[in-house]
């Protein structure tokens, strides 16, 4: 479970937690990550 900022909403709604399976959270995150070779 963690806090997320969802641009889209004003005020309050705007930080919410989002609880999500481990293998769900792992892939969100690796969308991130750059193949080899690649330099950002």
């Amino acid at each position: 479970m963690f806090r997320v900022k969802d641009y889209r909403q004003d005020g309050a709604a705007r930080h919410r937690t989002l609880t999500l399976e481990a293998g769900e959270f792992i892939r969100r995150f690796l969308l991130h990550v750059l193949p080899r070779g690649f330099h950002r």
